[in-house]
């Protein structure tokens, strides 16, 4: 009688699974965000494509809300390293911080005069603060003059503060500056070259309920026009 073979029914199984050797690049569709997609936006701002892809994938607006509840919001009474992340991002010993990732409107920050104030729109993508009701801060709940600008453009105090339709499906509260002003390094850099990549920290604090503070970063690019000098 002729043995009958042994099937490694793991090994079948195995093949079948669809996962990823790289856990950072897990994602149920290949146009999904990975975790490795997710610190990126947090860390250097949404894109375009980002933007629309959001608009249209609630699973990842979802998850970047998520992502910044893990994070954040931190209480600043702890000891150690936590206290010390809290001081290097500004909040004081009462206060919650949230990060929340940028979008900048507009591909491009146009200088013509680098002594000149320039107007910049940013979009506040996810992790928005939460008021003392649990909901997402409205634009009469974030306090104005708490708003400011770091980096390669400086601000302090937001003209207005509105909350738009960025792409279908897809509301952002958008802080805009009229005042903003730039930093040294990129004035000069702007003088020298076409074009300078740099990057903008933006932060502010709620007016009601805890008082809690948000801030978020972004990579932008500044382009020297014809008549800058």
């Amino acid at each position: 009688m002729q043995a009958v073979p042994k099937i490694d029914v793991k090994g079948i199984l195995k093949q079948l699974q669809r996962t990823p050797q790289d856990p950072w690049d897990w994602r149920p569709g290949p146009e999904c965000f990975s975790i490795r997609d997710v610190v990126n936006i947090f860390r250097s701002g949404a894109n375009e494509v980002n933007m629309y892809h959001l608009s249209r994938c609630e699973r990842d607006r979802t998850w970047i809300a998520n992502y910044a509840q893990m994070a954040f919001p931190l209480p600043v009474t702890e000891v150690g390293v936590w206290k010390n992340i809290a001081n290097w991002f500004g909040a004081s010993q009462t206060e919650l911080l949230a990060r929340t990732p940028l979008y900048v409107l507009g591909k491009n920050v146009e200088i013509e005069k680098v002594e000149t104030a320039v107007s910049i729109e940013i979009a506040l993508v996810g992790g928005l603060p939460v008021n003392a009701e649990g909901t997402f801060a409205g634009p009469t709940e974030i306090d104005l003059g708490s708003v400011k600008l770091e980096g390669a453009l400086c601000a302090r105090g937001a003209t207005t503060v509105e909350r738009r339709l960025i792409e279908p499906n897809l509301e952002c509260l958008v802080i805009r500056f009229d005042n903003a002003r730039l930093a040294g390094a990129p004035r000069k850099g702007i003088v020298e070259h076409k074009a300078v990549q740099d990057s903008v920290m933006l932060s502010g604090r709620l007016s009601v309920g805890g008082k809690e503070t948000f801030r978020g970063q972004a990579d932008i690019q500044l382009v020297r026009t014809a008549t800058c000098r």
